[in-house]
């Protein structure tokens, strides 16, 4: 689930880039004498989309899958100028790509690539390929790659809890907002359950530290087997957990919530 400020830089940055495209493919046109509609019929149909995209808020549950349409289609346009001998233009698929890579999986990012940059240069008059241009894409591929998975090993971190591996109480504050925003624009319903360790200081003053901290983990481990994986476990104090169970309504929860009192007691019973 993407946050709401992702969901704006994303959405800002495709719909300038993809705007200025669109300027640069028209003033292709113009300042070349010969008429290929072609271009024209691609250029006005990447137009028409980028306006119908523009429409759609950043809130909205189908502005995510828009923004790939939108892009998969400018790169097609652009395709288009190269394959009627603009060559230059080929390098303006490299931003879309990379944006591609922070928001894809790399390999399937990359073998889309090299399919659709294959076909336009088999189609094109002349090699538009520039061995510089080619490093250039390369290596910012892979910086954009090794940034997304640097991103995503501290988001890691700063979301989770070292000991019990549940999120934490910060993330848990940007997820109870991304809930308020998926019920307002689709009637999403999803529940809270809030649960402790009853006597973990009992447990710390009898037993010492690490037997607190094995209760601790023992309990996020099943809930976590309990629950599917679209619900979320969040740490957010001492012996404090916070439960979001997507979907949920409150015979759901009732389960769930008695499930998981059941399947505590047995475990620390058997301890």
């Amino acid at each position: 689930m993407y946050s709401v400020e992702f969901r704006d830089l994303t959405r800002s940055s495709v719909l300038y880039l993809s705007t200025l495209i669109t300027a640069g493919g028209f003033l292709n046109i113009i300042n070349r004498a010969e008429l290929h509609v072609e271009m024209w019929f691609s250029l006005i149909f990447a137009t028409a989309t980028l306006f119908v995209v523009s429409q759609i808020r950043s809130t909205s549950r189908h502005m995510m899958s828009s923004l790939h349409l939108l892009m998969a289609i400018m790169v097609f346009n652009i395709s288009v100028q190269v394959v009627h001998g603009i060559d230059y233009q080929l390098m303006c698929v490299l931003p879309f790509y990379l944006i591609w890579i922070g928001l894809l999986p790399t390999l399937v990012v990359v073998v889309g690539c090299l399919a659709a940059t294959s076909l336009t240069v088999a189609l094109a008059p002349e090699n538009p390929l520039i061995p510089e241009n080619v490093m250039l894409a390369i290596s910012a591929g892979i910086v954009v790659h090794f940034a997304k998975e640097q991103l995503r090993q501290q988001m890691q971190l700063a979301s989770s809890d070292p000991l019990t591996g549940a999120l934490n109480r910060r993330y848990l504050k940007t997820q109870l907002e991304a809930m308020r925003a998926e019920f307002v624009r689709t009637n999403r319903i999803s529940s809270l359950v809030l649960m402790d360790v009853d006597g973990l200081k009992a447990i710390n003053d009898g037993f010492g530290h690490s037997a607190g901290d094995s209760a601790l983990k023992s309990l996020a481990k099943i809930i976590r087997d309990r629950v599917s994986g679209s619900d979320s476990l969040f740490r957010i104090g001492g012996d404090e957990f916070a439960l979001i169970l997507a979907d949920a309504k409150t015979n759901d929860v009732l389960i769930v919530s008695n499930d998981i009192r059941q399947l505590r007691k047995g475990a620390f019973i058997d301890r």
